[in-house]
C-alpha cells in the first residue's frame, strides 16, 4: 500500500506541477465540495471550507487523504460512493481529484502486472541459458525493474532481452514452443 500511495502521489505531483501544486489542488478541491457533519443524530451540510483551509496544509495531509481514498477503493467502494458518502474520511476532496487518484491506482496496478511479466520473462531467460543469443540479465536489471515508474520504463529496460517473433524463423518458433521432439519423430519416420 505504501508503494501505491507513493506512486499515486508522484503521478498527481506530475499532473499538478510539483508538491506545492498538489497541495494547492487538494486545498481548492476540498473548498469546492461540501461535507456532511453528523451532530446529535442530525445531519447538517456545512461548507467544506469551514475546516478545509487547514486540512491540507502540507504534503503529509495530502498523503493521508490519498491513502484513505485508496483504502476505500481497496475495500470495494466505488468512486461516487467515496465522494458522496465518505467525503469527511478523505478530507472533502471533490470527484475530479478522487477520479485522478482512482486512475493513478489503475495505472499502478497495470505497471505492477507489467513488472511481474517482465520478471517472469527474465527468469525464463535465465533457466533456458544456452538457447538463443540473449545474454543472462545482470542483477542491476532486476533493481531497475523494481524502480520503474512507467510502463515505458519497463519496456526500455526489457528491450535488450526481447526478440521480435517476426524476426525468428518458423522453425525457431516451433522449437521454442516445444515441438522439437515431434519434428524429430516425423523426420525419423523417413
Amino acid at each position: 500500500m505504501v508503494e501505491m500511495v507513493a506512486f499515486v502521489q508522484r503521478h498527481l505531483e506530475d499532473h499538478f506541477g510539483g508538491t506545492s501544486g498538489l497541495v494547492k489542488a487538494f486545498q481548492k478541491s476540498s473548498v469546492r465540495g461540501s461535507t456532511t457533519v453528523l451532530l446529535d443524530d442530525s445531519a447538517t451540510s456545512t461548507p467544506a471550507h469551514a475546516s478545509a483551509s487547514s486540512s491540507f496544509s502540507n504534503v503529509g495531509d495530502v498523503r493521508r487523504s490519498i491513502s484513505a481514498i485508496l483504502r476505500l477503493r481497496e475495500d470495494g467502494c466505488t468512486l461516487p460512493f467515496v465522494v458522496r458518502y465518505r467525503g469527511s474520511a478523505i478530507g472533502g476532496v471533490d470527484e475530479q481529484v478522487v477520479t485522478r487518484v482512482f486512475d493513478a491506482a489503475d495505472e499502478f496496478a497495470s505497471l505492477q502486472q507489467k513488472k511481474v511479466a517482465a520478471k517472469a520473462k527474465l527468469q525464463k531467460l535465465m533457466t533456458s541459458s544456452g538457447r538463443g543469443a540473449v545474454a543472462v540479465p545482470p542483477v542491476s536489471v532486476w533493481r531497475k525493474l523494481d524502480d520503474a515508474w512507467t510502463a515505458q520504463d519497463v519496456k526500455d529496460i526489457m528491450s535488450p532481452y526481447t526478440t521480435s517473433t517476426s524476426s525468428l524463423s518458423l522453425a525457431t518458433r516451433a522449437v521454442e514452443k516445444g515441438l522439437l521432439a515431434a519434428a524429430d519423430s516425423i523426420w525419423g519416420a523417413f
